[in-house]
């Protein structure tokens, strides 16, 4: 090979990087401008950490929780080492917390909850990264009958599980649900991450990194949905990856759903929007692109409202949850030192398609996540802050 051939590909090298950073730089927007929006009018509820998804659940609310920055983060713990996690019920009027017991769930499997939804008929699905005590999975809750009205007595028991194929562990973020029952489920989730973590949990490894970066540098849309019905061998669920046009994006976040209109609204983080899609009539496996709602911050959980027909999005920076992360592993995260995590909820109107910011706040809260409004209460959850964020709007 002669120097002309390694000139050209030193200049293809440099090219390649360039445009990587590019994106990223792009992608992260250090130049945003943000301002601070009801952020006086809010308190932190102590008790729930990571409360990463929160959700009506009948005329409470429920989130989960887990300590997702020692489970993904710190590398100091592997994920047999983290304590399980557990599911938390909200009485919004009062703000009060309640750990809901989880009745007769498998002693032998871990519980990691991470995405969930509640069906008309009264179940709870929650996305549970069990790892290798259990792989990756969907548990099924069902509300003990005559309790569901009553906060101090609500309960719930564990009815039965969806497995997952390895080439899902923990990627799987958010769920909706469109038909219940055992053998019968018929549901959309969410991959949010590009490659699938070990069995052993989530690698922290230089090489790992460079990797989920790489695929972002360079514009690489390996993000899915997938269609999943019934199970199959050994109780696993299947599922096929939607190749429909436009659902692909660098990284499909939370989902909801309309059931009137049969749209599903797909957070797109990296994009600052929600894709909008209609679920084709006579093919549940294609959703027919329809819209995409641009949004003032990068979107994680959103949340149809039926009652108010509007859906509510918990939003955050991408460089926010960087250095919170960067901070918290160095051990030398503290609000005192003036670290920035901007973050907040927005709001979008179903028959305008137009979204507005409600509540965005810094240096108070951190890993902002998911957001639900209860009359003029606008409850936010975080992936691994301690508490939940409550703010009058």
């Amino acid at each position: 090979m002669g120097l002309f051939d390694l000139k050209y590909i030193g200049i293809l090298i440099l090219s390649v990087i360039g445009y990587m950073g590019y994106n990223i730089y792009t992608v992260l927007d250090f130049s945003r401008e943000n301002h601070l929006l009801n952020a006086s009018k809010c308190r932190i509820i102590k008790g729930i950490i990571g409360g990463e998804d929160v959700i009506k659940f009948g005329k409470f609310l429920i989130t989960g929780s887990d300590d997702r920055m020692k489970m993904w983060e710190l590398p100091n713990f592997t994920a047999d080492q983290v304590t399980n996690g557990g599911l938390f019920l909200i009485e919004p009027e009062s703000e009060k917390i309640r750990k809901l017991e989880l009745a007769d769930f498998p002693k032998d499997v871990a519980f990691h909850p991470h995405g969930m939804y509640f069906t008309k008929n009264q179940l709870l699905y929650v996305i549970n990264h069990a790892y290798t005590k259990g792989g990756e999975r969907v548990e099924v809750f069902g509300l003990n009958e005559g309790t569901e009205s009553n906060f101090e007595t609500l309960a719930i028991n564990y009815k039965y599980s969806i497995k997952f194929d390895d080439i899902h562990n923990g990627r799987i973020n958010d769920l909706v649900v469109t038909e219940t029952g055992e053998n019968k489920d018929e549901f959309y989730i969410t991959s949010y991450l590009p490659f699938a973590d070990p069995i052993e949990g989530r690698s922290r490894s230089v090489i790992s990194k460079i990797k989920n970066f790489g695929a972002l540098g360079l514009g690489l849309k390996l993000s899915y949905v997938y269609y999943c019905k019934g199970v199959y061998v050994k109780n696993v669920a299947h599922c096929q990856q939607i190749k429909s046009e436009k659902v692909n994006a660098y990284i499909n976040n939370g989902i909801t759903y309309n059931r009137k209109t049969n749209l599903i609204y797909i957070a797109r983080t990296l994009n600052k929007s929600v894709g909008v899609f209609k679920i084709d009539e006579n093919n549940a496996s294609n959703l027919i692109h329809i819209n995409e709602i641009t949004l003032h911050n990068n979107p994680d959980n959103v949340e149809y409202d039926e009652e108010n027909n509007s859906i509510t999005i918990g939003m955050l920076t991408l460089t926010g949850q960087l250095n919170y992360v960067e901070k918290t592993i160095k051990g030398e995260f503290s609000f005192d030192h003036n670290d920035i995590c901007w973050g907040g909820a927005e709001k979008i109107n179903v028959d305008t398609n137009e979204s507005q910011q409600v509540v965005t706040v810094n240096n108070k809260y951190c890993g902002f996540s998911s957001a639900y409004q209860y009359k003029n209460k606008m409850f936010m959850g975080s992936w691994a802050f301690d508490g939940l964020l409550v703010c009058d709007v």
